[in-house]
């Protein structure tokens, strides 16, 4: 039997040749209801392959959410088709007018995409997922309507005491699920989500320096995916103000480098094993200027006092560094 969502599909193309009965109005609503119910499972799958890349990673369940991207990819283009540029105040008309564009754009995603399955390492599964990401980005930024900024509260208590929790980074994360709770990686999700977070949000205990997988080599490229990533993690499945800021400061701490002026020790570096920091590591002074400016912002968000502003703070912040990082 055909999915829903391919009965919608078939309603619209028969709509829009004139085959069909149904008025226009129904099948641009059929339209946008299956570009959301697309971009959410892109967002899904993107959210699971982050938390494998910063978790415990089993290749297996990367690949199951790597072939929903590429089935999403090859569907995209035919959910903007002609017919569907009315009602939709989400999407600019560039997405109709610049066809050539948007294809080249959907074509590079699912290329992209598709470099996550001969990935050889957890470091450069993160690069390309930060690839990935900045791809998505750029897409947004052209073809998107910007959705307006979730308000934010400052002036809020002073900064919360904060403890650095179990996973640095992509690349000491190898060894994370056993480690925790005596080597019991199942022991560990199960303590974790009874605290009301994953198993990356809330760690049951510290994760031993000796048990960290360092980085064969310090890169530039890895640091900009911690710190991402850390200040991503703080936009999702997370209960507490205080562990959304530690998220911040994590990123903080990842972007500036020990010697940064706004580096706070009592906080995980999740750029410890793979260099000096984001900032010091960068010969780009444009780009620095930038990664500053989300440092600024991600201080204001530290004195945000609710947790839906907090975690737009960290979302945004997140977003920043990608487009940052791939010039987009």
């Amino acid at each position: 039997m055909p999915s829903v969502l391919t009965i919608k599909r078939t309603l619209f193309a028969l709509s829009a040749s004139g085959c069909c009965l149904l008025g226009s109005t129904v099948a641009i609503a059929d339209a946008h209801s299956d570009r959301q119910a697309l971009m959410r499972a892109n967002n899904k799958a993107i959210s699971a392959i982050d938390a494998q890349v910063i978790g415990i990673l089993n290749r297996d369940k990367v690949k199951d959410q790597v072939k929903i991207l590429i089935d999403n990819g090859a569907q995209i283009t035919a959910l903007f088709g002609p017919g569907t540029d009315q009602t939709d105040p989400a999407v600019k008309p560039e997405i109709w007018t610049d066809t050539a564009g948007f294809q080249a754009a959907d074509d590079k995603f699912i290329n992209d995409a598709k470099a996550f399955l001969t990935a050889p390492d957890r470091i450069t599964l993160a690069t390309t997922l930060v690839t990935v990401q900045a791809d998505c980005t750029a897409c947004h930024r052209t073809y998107r309507v910007t959705p307006p900024p979730a308000p934010t509260v400052a002036g809020g208590p002073a900064r919360p005491v904060q403890v650095a929790a179990n996973v640095g980074n992509a690349a000491n994360a190898g060894n994370a699920g056993n480690a925790a709770n005596g080597g019991n990686a199942a022991n560990a999700r199960r303590a974790a989500a009874a605290q009301g977070g994953g198993f990356i949000d809330r760690a049951p205990t510290p994760i031993p320096a000796a048990a960290t997988v360092k980085a064969k080599k310090p890169t530039l490229a890895l640091e900009i995916s911690a710190a991402q990533i850390a200040a991503r993690s703080g936009s999702r499945n997370i209960g507490r103000i205080e562990d959304i800021h530690n998220r911040m400061q994590r990123s903080i701490n990842c972007l500036e480098g020990p010697k940064g002026p706004d580096f706070d020790a009592t906080v995980l570096n999740p750029c410890a094993d793979s260099g000096n920091g984001v900032i010091p590591d960068s010969t780009d002074a444009a780009k620095n200027a930038k990664y500053q400016d989300v440092v600024e912002k991600l201080k204001a968000g530290l004195a945000v006092t609710d947790r839906q502003g907090g975690q737009q703070v960290a979302l945004d912040a997140a977003d920043a560094i990608v487009a940052i990082s791939s010039g987009s």
